[in-house]
């Protein structure tokens, strides 16, 4: 059994809500962890053997691994066609703004940019200021950069093998799109997920 679907991200746009949910249905198996084995520097270190082995004595339809920064990393996109191009993308797409300024806040508390209030540490950011002190500063703003990166999966896209949600249509009418997203990885589509019982990612806005 091999790696046969990813959820992709976006950052901060409730992509472990998705994972919580899906790792209940009884076909499906996503690893708790998230996986960075294809983007740098992580990629080196990793085989596909290794990749294999994160699944050893699954049974599952479906074996899958989240990681956000999928969306935002240019290296990405043909280290998973090379590897696995039959296997099945899901992305979940949050309003860039507020999706910006959630991560804004997340990499506050990661102490990856200054401790400053969002109104100036934007305006900094925009500016370019963080540029030299703060490398991963600017990713704050490449993640929401939907249409440049969703595009690096076109043999995905073209295929119909990449599902793209809306955060806000997710949680706004959850049943219907975890219909939607157990239909495209080919499970049993009646399941319904014990939502209620999923841990609220706590945001960093203070």
């Amino acid at each position: 059994m091999r790696l046969n679907f990813l959820i992709l991200g976006a950052q901060k746009s409730a992509s472990t809500f998705l994972q919580f949910c899906l790792a209940q249905h009884p076909d499906v198996f996503i690893h708790k962890q998230e996986m960075p084995i294809f983007e740098d520097p992580d990629y080196a270190h990793f085989s596909e053997a290794f990749i294999d082995g994160l699944f050893a004595g699954r049974s599952e339809r479906r074996l899958g691994i989240k990681r956000p920064a999928y969306i935002g990393r240019p290296e990405v996109p043909e280290r998973i066609y090379r590897a696995v191009p039959e296997a099945k993308l899901i992305a979940v797409l949050r309003n860039p703004v507020a999706r910006a300024l959630s991560g804004y806040f997340y990499y506050m508390a990661g102490s990856y940019i200054p401790l400053l209030d969002a109104e100036t540490g934007m305006r900094n950011l925009l500016a370019g200021r963080y540029a030299q002190a703060y490398p991963r500063a600017q990713e704050i703003l490449e993640f929401g950069l939907y249409h440049k990166y969703v595009s690096m999966y076109r043999p995905y896209l073209d295929s119909g093998r990449m599902l793209l949600i809306k955060q806000e249509d997710l949680v706004a009418e959850p049943d219907e799109n975890f219909r939607k997203v157990f239909q495209f990885l080919d499970v049993d589509p009646g399941f319904r997920p014990a939502i209620r019982k999923a841990k609220r990612q706590g945001g960093h806005y203070n």
